[in-house]
């Protein structure tokens, strides 16, 4: 059984679950992949407030993702030890105030991608929130064909990093989504086994 958290002060215990709702670790990894294609792509000196705006960008779209995941599955992750200590599996969080944290998230993340780094970037960025949330997470209880569609949301944040470095969809945008996209596989067969 998973080993509940406590927290005596309730400002931390909201600032964890929050965390925990976003998925922290798991969220800062997948914006290390965007800074990634950033890195790779630009040219000249680092526009410093444009990878800055990457990253919180970024950083608010996968959290919402993973929040807007956690919403729709809640009545199952209560059924499994490794979810059942979540915000709104273990009722530290309702489900409103859940739901409106994902949509600031959301909204924001991809208002600081479109205005900040390009309008390419934004809708990627919401391409990517979408097909995780509404097609990815409802798909992966029905069909293992789900692999392969997470894998395109997967495989968005480096793509979206190199939009955000040129402003252009070029073929270096590709060949990064490319690598990302076949690299799901392997992780999620692991995860899987």
């Amino acid at each position: 059984m998973t080993k509940a958290i406590s927290i005596s002060n309730p400002i931390i215990s909201k600032i964890y679950d929050y965390g925990v709702l976003a998925k922290f670790k798991l969220t800062s990894f997948i914006i290390m992949s965007a800074a990634a294609g950033y890195g790779i792509a630009f040219q000249g000196s680092l526009n410093t407030f444009k990878f800055f705006s990457l990253l919180v960008g970024g950083f608010l779209i996968t959290a919402s993702s993973n929040a807007i995941n956690q919403i729709l599955e809640r009545n199952f992750d209560v059924l499994m030890d490794r979810t059942a200590n979540r915000p709104l599996a273990s009722e530290r969080m309702s489900l409103m105030e859940a739901m409106v944290a994902a949509g600031f998230a959301g909204v924001g993340g991809v208002m600081v991608l479109w205005f900040y780094c390009n309008n390419i970037a934004g809708i990627l960025g919401a391409l990517a929130l979408l097909s995780y949330a509404f097609i990815y997470t409802p798909m992966k209880r029905i069909s293992p064909i789900s692999v392969w569609v997470g894998a395109i949301p997967g495989a968005l944040p480096p793509m979206i990093g190199v939009v955000a470095a040129t402003g252009r969809l070029d073929a270096l945008a590709w060949v990064m989504f490319g690598i990302q996209f076949l690299w799901q596989f392997p992780h999620y067969w692991a995860i899987a086994w």
